[in-house]
């Protein structure tokens, strides 16, 4: 296996390049596989944690937004239906959907 140093994304081989652009702490020695399932499954694994980070943050907003006091129910409605998404796609757990969706009609309920 070789080894490959990671650091804020960017990527350098181990012994190929020295170059530190960021104090020792940041950086982690990472292992890459040999074998080529391992490598296909490595990629397929980084572009999920990149899709569900995006996917996470316009939630976070949408909810941010949609529990502001001006809220408007187009606001809301986004906000359920992002929920609902991620529900689906197991980014957050089916019952913590269905709490927020219950916060959010309570609220506009008053």
């Amino acid at each position: 296996m070789r080894r490959l140093d990671i650091a804020f994304g960017a990527a350098y081989v181990s012994g190929l390049s020295r170059i530190r652009r960021a104090p020792e702490i940041l950086w982690r020695p990472i292992s890459v596989p040999n074998i080529q399932s391992a490598k296909k499954n490595m990629r397929k694994s980084r572009a999920a944690t990149v899709r569900n980070r995006a996917q996470r943050s316009a939630l976070r907003t949408a909810l941010k937004k949609a529990k502001a006091p001006e809220a408007t129910a187009e606001d809301r409605a986004r906000a359920v239906q992002l929920l609902d998404r991620a529900a689906r796609k197991n980014l957050v757990h089916r019952n913590a959907a269905a709490r927020h969706k219950s916060h959010l009609a309570k609220a506009a309920a008053k």
